[in-house]
């Protein structure tokens, strides 16, 4: 790479240049965890791009200085592999390496906890840092945890936990509930476990595979969003803690699209145009709900399935170029007199930099379309 002396090669150094424009510090994929719902664990090469080993302080320095305008959060990915931030040599080195180049206060920090020491948490307090703990993550304690709700007791995950309160730290627990803890009760104890520990925000995400995960896994991931949010609500009605499940419910999301289709429309060299709106497959029935409310004219909509990942991932931030194109040719193919004068595309699909997850730019689709297009 031009300016880069690295022992990176070019799609890896882009891939990190990338993330590092949109905020987003990550340091490798090297992990202390092994969780069976990690996508990257089960994606052949070449899906995103990967390095296989840590970057090294000065490789962070680099990207750093040169390419990170403010930290959105640390310890995540968007186009490499990402693993566990914490099990980098030289993790405290470079959270105080950061700090004095740009504010910390408030950044998420994503990691399994499993390692956490006291360093850690009088890091976090001095920075303003709030990790973001993956119960997940620790395995051993979704599947030995005892009924009577004490277990943390005598994990590392229960360790970190101490740290964090006794520091005063602010944090949150996320879960990536399976299946079978779901349907046994398992989940439930869990979620009392924490709640008896004092944690107050617990995030359930929602479980999500790709075309590439073993047929057994997918089906560990398989939950309804509708039982999920039903166990949500159940938990938040008791008070005690604040718990999230990430897919917004029906009337939220009419009140997120709702919201989006009216500031869409105040622009006015679309107004009165043909507008054709591409839009992941589960929105579609309520995106056509609110566009007929809002009483829009002259449009058609295209949904748009996850056919490079596959699997459930269907939300927007998982479609790629390569989507669009398939979604929009099976469009024209439908609609030979129904020409869009426009096209109007989720902005989740794309980056700080306008590209996908493939370092793909939206702009492709204007060239090989001839149509404006439109993130919204």
């Amino acid at each position: 790479m031009p300016g880069n002396n690295f022992d990176l090669e070019k799609g890896v150094y882009q891939a990190y240049k990338k993330d590092f424009q949109n905020g987003v510090v990550t340091v490798g994929n090297i992990c202390n965890a092994n969780c069976f719902f990690c996508s990257q664990k089960w994606n052949p090469p070449g899906v995103v791009q990967d390095l296989k080993r840590f970057l090294t302080i000065e490789e962070i320095g680099h990207f750093s200085r040169r390419y990170l305008k403010k930290v959105a959060c640390v310890g995540s990915a968007l186009h490499v592999n990402s693993g566990e931030f914490f099990f980098h040599p030289q993790a405290l080195e470079i959270l105080s390496m950061l700090a004095p180049l740009r504010n910390l206060n408030g950044v998420l920090v994503f990691t399994n906890g499993k390692i956490l020491t006291e360093k850690h948490a009088r890091l976090f307090k001095k920075f303003g840092l709030t990790p973001s703990l993956s119960l997940s993550s620790a395995d051993y304690i979704s599947q030995n945890i005892a009924a009577r709700g004490n277990y943390f007791n005598r994990s590392a995950f229960g360790n970190s936990l101490s740290l964090l309160q006794k520091y005063k730290v602010d944090y949150s627990i996320w879960i990536v509930p399976s299946k079978t803890a779901f349907e046994s009760g398992k989940l439930q104890k869990i979620i009392n476990s924490l709640i008896n520990w004092g944690v107050k925000t617990i995030i359930m995400h929602r479980p999500g595979y790709t075309r590439f995960t073993p047929k057994m896994v997918a089906e560990e991931l398989s939950i309804a969003d509708a039982s999920l949010l039903d166990f949500v609500a159940k938990n938040q009605k008791r008070g005690k803690a604040d718990i999230v499940f990430e897919v917004p419910e029906i009337q939220e999301l009419l009140l997120q699209l709702h919201f989006a289709v009216r500031q869409l429309l105040k622009m006015k060299r679309i107004a009165n145009k043909k507008k054709l709106f591409l839009c992941p497959v589960p929105i579609e029935k309520k995106l056509s709900l609110v566009l007929s409310t809002l009483k829009i004219e002259n449009y058609k909509i295209q949904s748009v399935k996850a056919e490079v990942f596959g699997g459930n991932v269907d939300c927007a931030g998982l479609l790629l170029i390569k989507d669009y194109i398939t979604a929009i040719d099976q469009f024209f193919n439908s609609h030979h007199a129904w020409v869009p004068e426009v096209m109007i595309l989720p902005q989740r699909s794309f980056d700080i930099n306008l590209e996908d997850l493939s370092m793909t730019p939206a702009r492709t689709l204007e060239e090989k379309y001839t149509t404006p297009v439109i993130l919204a």
